[in-house]
């Protein structure tokens, strides 16, 4: 069932983000890659760049790109599993491992080009890999297999530190004991990680959090809406929509029931949480925390995906709530729990919550652009232009114009003359005005007369960032299609008009 959730999803048109990692891929050669990673655009550590890279020498298929992403998402159901059966008991793992697996917003990563699937599967491994190490009799390998995993998860996202930051709290707390084992696998994970450090201190100077305060700024009311679309969301869409009204309505009861329970059953026999229970307490505060705390003190880093660090130990954690319930309210509360994460699950397959469809905007153009026609890419985000250009099957000559969004600060547009899918022959920056729209406009009108008034294609997100009124002088507008999605794509023919 997980695996044919996240499959479903596979084929999507590849999306913002994921854009770098087809342009880091791309490289061909290893060094060109780790060289890309550290380029001004990713601010990301390389692990799943290097994973990716190695599956895409199968071939230039978007899919393969995603590869690591569905392997390790769909590996987090058993790990769920196994994270529930050794913290509480095998009923819990089990219910557990089908929150992962109906989770809209776990389908979601688990087919994204970017390491927060690998992450979460790493951390739920490093985690049952640290219980292993500190249970009695252990052999000492565990704990090199936890520094590995430590390092794992650091190359893979810097958000890894409040997880990581988690598990060696609770030691200090529970397993002093242990404290040297800790302190060695720390020194390690560290070394290991130090030929990277100077690239994070770069990384932390980048535009990322400009980025994100611009498309989820920081509020209690966007907060709270960032971490119920963790739960049982998906990222772009409102959740009026993913997981809709009656899921909601049924979290809040659910979760206010389970609640109710806990403070009445505190308040008659107040005890500590047993250690085990703690750790998972832990780890699934350590993100929402940890990114708080960043965002309201320095750089805004909170948005939903950079809490997958500890979306396995939430899950676990809500599966042990729920099913500690008295019996007939368990078994009520955990199939209400299902059915609001498969109500999200089937909203989030939808056509109209899915990525924004270039592929079928590709295929129009691939129909309808003739010879040295005009493509101009409204929505590119800086790498973005990779997502275009990846879906375009065509072997004529084309012209694709590409701005740069204007809200990060950069006013500049590219003209890219291509012959055949494969080679980018000439790339000629233009000075944009301070209209970048415009200034798209003048140049896809120059570029087509130039050319003896080809026909002019606009692709762009029917979005309000992006998106905006058209106006190409001594051109008139011949077709419009819009392609459904989260954010559909529109794609506007435009044709000379005819002399007076």
């Amino acid at each position: 069932m997980a695996f044919g959730l996240r499959w479903w999803g596979l084929r999507q048109s590849i999306w913002g983000d994921e854009g770098f990692t087809w342009l880091v891929t791309g490289e061909p050669t290893f060094g060109g890659m780790l060289n890309a990673v550290r380029g001004p655009y990713e601010v990301t550590p390389p692990f799943y760049f290097i994973l990716a890279w190695l599956f895409r020498r199968l071939g230039d298929d978007p899919l393969w790109i995603r590869a690591p992403s569905i392997i390790a998402g769909t590996a987090l159901v058993p790990f769920a599993f196994l994270l529930g059966r050794r913290v509480v008991g095998w009923r819990v793992g089990l219910f557990a491992g089908a929150l992962v697996a109906l989770s809209p917003f776990a389908t979601h990563y688990s087919v994204e080009a970017r390491g927060y699937s690998m992450l979460a599967l790493i951390l739920a491994a490093s985690t049952l890999v640290l219980l292993k190490a500190t249970s009695r009799d252990s052999s000492r390998l565990w704990w090199l297999a936890f520094a590995l995993l430590t390092t794992a998860a650091m190359y893979t996202h810097y958000t890894s530190i409040f997880v990581i930051g988690a598990q060696f709290l609770w030691i200090v707390l529970f397993h002093r004991k242990s404290l040297g084992w800790l302190i060695a696998a720390g020194v390690a994970a560290g070394t290991l990680f130090a030929p990277w450090f100077p690239e994070l201190v770069n990384d932390t100077r980048s535009v990322g959090s400009v980025i994100i305060a611009f498309l989820f700024p920081m509020t209690l009311g966007s907060y709270a809406q960032g971490l119920i679309t963790w739960i049982d969301g998906l990222p772009g869409v409102g959740l009026g929509v993913v997981p809709g009204f009656v899921a909601l309505v049924i979290l809040a009861l659910v979760g206010t029931g389970i609640l109710s329970v806990f403070l009445v059953r505190a308040a008659r026999s107040p005890r500590l949480p047993r250690p085990e229970l703690a750790l998972l307490a832990l780890t699934a505060a350590a993100a929402p925390l940890g990114t708080l705390g960043v965002s309201l003190v320095g750089r805004d880093i909170f948005l939903p995906r950079n809490l997958m660090s500890s979306l396995p130990a939430v899950l676990v954690l809500i599966a042990w709530a729920t099913l500690r319930l008295p019996r007939r309210a368990a078994s009520v509360g955990a199939c209400a729990l299902a059915l609001a994460f498969a109500i999200g699950s089937i909203a989030a397959l939808q056509p109209a919550t899915a990525r924004p469809d270039f592929r079928s905007a590709a295929a129009l153009l691939d129909r309808q652009a003739g010879p040295n026609d005009v493509i101009v890419d409204y929505f590119s985000v800086l790498g973005a232009k990779q997502v275009m250009y990846t879906q375009y099957q065509s072997d004529a000559d084309h012209v694709f114009v590409y701005s740069r969004s204007s809200f990060l600060g950069l006013r500049s547009t590219e003209v890219i003359e291509t012959k055949g899918r494969d080679e980018i022959s000439t790339v000629r920056p233009e000075q944009a005005s301070i209209e970048p729209i415009a200034s798209i406009e003048r140049i896809a009108r120059r570029e087509a007369l130039r050319r003896g008034g080809t026909d002019i294609f606009a692709v762009f997100l029917d979005w309000p960032p992006f998106g905006g009124p058209i106006r190409i002088p001594g051109y008139v507008l011949r077709s419009t299609q819009v392609f459904p999605g989260s954010i559909p794509v529109k794609v506007v023919h435009f044709v000379r008009a005819p002399r007076p």
